[in-house]
């Protein structure tokens, strides 16, 4: 049954515990890993076994569960709602909201694909990288803002996306145009800021859109001086 809007709306602005869950890379034999029903085992696990939790923490895989035979990783990754002074969360006071995720690996044959209109240029004009890919594991971390800028974007990146997708709504009537411009001197961390909200949303949005591509242009190599 689908969410009223009303409702869906006001469970975004609810006190959520954002939980990242790395899933191991199975061989090809075995039998693909139901992916929703892994999220509900590892969410009552979480529950069970962790009263009070912190952002930035990384979870101890205690426990016999099967589930967690299937994991190499969870992060408490972020958190959205009110000012919290503490820094810690009772689990039972917010809403969880586990993404349990495969990396894609840069060697599977739609990882990553370099464009190259030039054979003789040796940067390429474009590169497409399925999503979340590992090769872009460590970006989010690379960065470091006083202001929390990151976090504060994906937020503001997941609610647009989140409002735009509403059944029924006339984009026309929204004064918006879906882009996320980031601006700033050379070597101030936009691309790198760009890739890491790419693999953040891939990540975060998973459960809504199971496949996700980045397109990153290198535009000095696309066009000559004279544009």
């Amino acid at each position: 049954m689908s969410m009223p809007v009303a409702t869906e709306n006001m469970v975004l602005l609810k006190p959520t515990l954002h939980v990242e869950v790395i899933v191991k890379k199975q061989k090809q034999s075995t039998k693909p890993i139901d992916l929703h029903q892994l999220r509900r085992d590892l969410l009552q696990w979480f529950i069970n076994c962790h009263a009070t939790v912190k952002v930035g923490q990384e979870i101890v895989l205690d426990g016999d569960e099967p589930c967690l035979e299937l994991v190499e990783r969870v992060d408490v990754a972020d958190y959205t709602g009110p000012p919290n002074t503490l820094g810690y969360f009772d689990t039972d006071s917010v809403q969880l909201d586990l993404q349990a995720y495969i990396f894609r690996a840069e060697s599977e044959p739609e990882g990553r694909r370099s464009i190259r209109q030039d054979a003789d240029a040796d940067m390429p004009q474009a590169r497409v990288l399925a999503l979340p890919n590992v090769i872009l594991k460590d970006e989010s971390d690379s960065l470091v803002f006083d202001d929390g800028l990151p976090s504060r974007l994906l937020r503001y990146l997941v609610r647009m996306i989140g409002m735009m997708r509403q059944p029924g709504l006339t984009l026309a009537t929204f004064n918006w145009n879906r882009l996320c411009l980031l601006h700033g001197p050379p070597g101030s961390g936009k691309s790198t800021l760009c890739r890491a909200l790419a693999q953040k949303l891939s990540i975060r949005l998973g459960q809504t859109f199971p496949r996700a591509t980045l397109i990153e242009l290198n535009t000095s190599s696309m066009l000559s001086k004279y544009f």
